[in-house]
């Protein structure tokens, strides 16, 4: 199972060269609230989840980061 944290996301954003606001506009959710799940301030409720997962191609999420 994929882990689904900050560290994660920013991994995969740099991997990319996407900007958290990108990746807002990729995903389909808030700019403001992508740019708070990436920096750490606030966790993605249930459909950013799917949504980010989604787009980075990551079959399953976990809210565990020792996944």
């Amino acid at each position: 199972m994929q882990r689904f944290d900050a560290e994660c996301i920013r991994d995969e954003l740099s991997r990319r060269g996407w900007s958290a606001s990108r990746l807002g506009r990729e995903a389909g959710i808030n700019q403001t609230e992508a740019i708070q799940i990436v920096n750490g301030s606030r966790k993605a409720g249930p459909t950013a989840r799917r949504r980010i997962a989604g787009v980075f191609g990551w079959p399953e999420v976990s809210d565990d980061a020792t996944n």
